[in-house]
């Protein structure tokens, strides 16, 4: 599903193919039908170019899950980590710069790891990110017999999907979950559809771009940030449709 859905979240790729259908239609002489066809795809493309409504799409996933340090969390029975968005330098001191490590899945996951928020790790990525994730980890003085590596999901359904698995067969009911702040509601709605407790956890939010000038003006960054958004929208609709959120 999410291989899917990475061809359908650029939004140069959906005006192409809005644009595509109006030009077939100007072709049948259907003009009245073909023109606003293309007018939309010109639209579309506009919007997803501008930092100001690039902007309000992340806000729109975000806002509901503000950052909040690791202490302040429950304690709970397990921590559960989505992979997806790299992992910080081993070789570098975690503790030097807190903010920067936070702002990443699996530095914050170790930051509530040691603020004792949970004995036990659930580390949830495919490729050996899993496995990476955990001699990571273990470099930096986190047990062994702590982590738990899936390496099986390919997709956010199937992290939540094998996750729950290990959490229902160890009896881990109440979980913190770690990922990106705009990843969070599709992850979040994921996994407690498995029946898991789970409470959000969202990383530190990345730093906001600052964009000189009209924040309505295109922008090319703004264009390559749309893509990571339309994602999550377009995951969170064809979840809903498949019955998994």
């Amino acid at each position: 599903m999410d291989h899917l859905l990475d061809r359908l979240n650029s939004p140069i790729w959906q005006s192409c193919l809005v644009a595509g259908i109006g030009l077939a239609l100007l072709v049948l002489r259907r003009y009245r039908t073909g023109w606003p066809f293309l007018l939309i795809a010109a639209a579309w493309l506009y919007l997803c170019s501008t930092p100001a409504f690039v902007g309000l799409m992340r806000d729109n996933l975000e806002s509901p899950y503000p950052y909040s340090p690791a202490s302040t969390y429950p304690i709970v029975d397990a921590i559960v980590v989505f992979g997806g968005d790299g992992m910080p330098d081993p070789k570098t001191d975690w503790t030097a710069d807190p903010n920067r490590i936070s702002r990443n899945r699996l530095g914050f996951a170790y930051q509530l790891y040691r603020a004792g928020r949970a004995p036990i790790m659930v580390l949830s990525a495919n490729k050996g990110g899993a496995i990476k994730m955990a001699r990571i980890l273990e470099t930096k003085g986190l047990p062994k017999a702590a982590l738990r590596v899936e390496r099986q999901a390919d997709s956010t359904y199937q992290n939540a999907l094998y996750s729950s698995r290990i959490l229902k067969q160890e009896k881990l009911g109440r979980v913190l979950l770690v990922t990106s702040p705009y990843h969070m509601p599709r992850a979040l709605a994921v996994l407690r559809e498995q029946d898991i407790d789970a409470t959000p956890a969202p990383t530190m939010p990345q730093v906001k771009p600052t964009i000189e000038g009209n924040a309505w003006l295109p922008h090319r960054s703004a264009l390559l940030r749309s893509h990571t958004y339309l994602h999550e929208y377009l995951g969170l609709f064809a979840y809903g449709l498949c019955g998994w959120t």
